[in-house]
């Protein structure tokens, strides 16, 4: 359940704490809902959402730090299509995607070339 997990990013320790310390903020709601202290319970479930939200902002601002320092990012914007698809195809994440496409617009059809081709894009 959602509600009760937290999640571990790469590219950052701090959002992973932050994240853990979102799920037991929402555990504590939870169970001040099961003890029948309801208004209070909902407003801890909403603040440990509100953390968790804080955790994924910031694991992004990280990540982004990390394509931008690591050279990453220069590459892409100069034209390294290959690995900004290895990394466009890799990621789920649509704000990360859209950071990506956001240093090099031809991304996709890149992509869609390397499909129709049958090249491996990795």
């Amino acid at each position: 359940m959602w509600m009760l997990t937290w999640k571990k990013y790469g590219t950052s320790k701090s959002a992973t704490a932050l994240s853990v310390f979102g799920a037991f903020v929402r555990y504590g709601g939870v169970l001040c809902l099961f003890n029948g202290v309801i208004p209070t319970g909902i407003v801890i479930i909403l603040i440990g959402i509100g953390i968790h939200y804080a955790a994924e902002s910031m694991a992004h601002s990280d990540w982004v730090k990390y394509v931008q320092t690591s050279g990453l990012a220069q590459r892409i914007q100069g034209g390294d299509l290959q690995l900004a698809a290895q990394l466009y195809t890799k990621i789920e994440d649509d704000k990360k995607r859209q950071y990506l496409l956001s240093l090099n617009p031809q991304i996709p059809s890149y992509i869609a070339y390397l499909k129709q081709t049958g090249q491996p894009i990795g």
